[in-house]
């Protein structure tokens, strides 16, 4: 693993990080789960057995992570010159696997500075220096998780999720719902609470590609019924405190029911009908929505 911060940061927070990397990552094995191709997608990632909702099915430590502070103005590197010293001083076998992922950029002037930026920000991740130590304020970076996590796919009705485990220092996927062997298991690139046009615009402009999951295949109809759930969700979950001690439990109950019919078609249901009530309970404890 290298990492590419200032030497004020890498100081303050080298005890921390050598403390959260002495031991080997908690990790499932075997994993429920294989890498192969996944149709129009290139590689993809599939369960191999069925997998229980709230399972963490990896964890993987970042193989690079390059700190968001160096293009402050406090900091002003050149992230490009910053990215080739790392690459540079990976193993062998770290570099190969980075250079095996996808480039969604292209790599129109044959370079290898524009090859290593196309691939660090196709699959980059968040991960963050410092949490988890009460006297030291956070450094959001930008990581590469390989050869692995980088390789689920994207939809706005993910089946998992990708959070940083700042005690193991490591990127983990956690399942969001069932799910069956064989099925793709997916994340989501973008903010759920999105609509389609802006989860739309998002994707296009920051990874270059079009989105045609199951939420942004809806007919227009169905599309709108379905922004219009997702900003009731989003809504209630920036007023929760408040919702929770303004409304009567049964009212509130209700509120929350009207907003997770979001479950419909992802579950392979008619979006016109509605779902039983255990169902939305289970969408509400697995925050799927779309």
């Amino acid at each position: 693993m290298v990492i590419v911060a200032s030497l004020a940061t890498i100081n303050e927070h080298l005890k921390s990080l050598l403390e959260r990397t002495k031991t080997h990552v908690d990790t499932p094995s075997p994993q429920p789960f294989t890498v192969s191709e996944a149709p129009g997608k290139g590689l993809g990632v599939f369960a191999s057995r069925d997998i229980s909702a709230g399972e963490v099915i990896i964890r993987e430590r970042p193989i690079l992570l390059l700190s968001n502070e160096s293009g402050t103005e406090e900091h002003n590197y050149d992230p490009g010159h910053l990215l080739r010293a790392a690459v540079a001083s990976l193993s062998d076998s770290s570099r190969r696997k980075l250079l095996d992922l996808k480039n969604a950029f292209g790599n129109e002037n044959g370079s290898d500075k524009d090859l290593l930026q196309g691939i660090f920000t196709t699959n980059s991740d968040v991960a963050i220096l410092g949490i988890g130590d009460v006297e030291l304020a956070p450094v959001k970076s930008s990581a590469v998780f390989a050869p692995t996590i980088a390789r689920f796919n994207h939809s706005c009705t993910p089946s998992a999720s990708f959070h940083f485990d700042s005690q193991q220092f490591a990127g983990a996927i956690r399942v969001l719902r069932e799910i069956k062997s064989g099925e793709e298991i997916t994340i989501s690139y973008t903010w759920t609470s999105y609509t389609r046009a802006e989860r739309q615009s998002f994707l296009s402009r920051v990874h270059f590609f079009d989105c045609t999951c199951i939420a942004c295949s809806l007919p227009p109809e169905f599309a709108r019924e379905s922004d219009r759930r997702r900003r009731m969700v989003t809504d209630i979950a920036l007023n929760f405190k408040e919702l929770s001690q303004t409304l009567s439990w049964d009212d509130f109950v209700r509120r929350v029911e009207d907003a997770v019919q979001a479950t419909h078609s992802s579950r392979g249901r008619d979006p016109t009908q509605p779902s039983g009530l255990s169902a939305q309970r289970s969408a509400v404890t697995s925050r799927t929505v779309h």
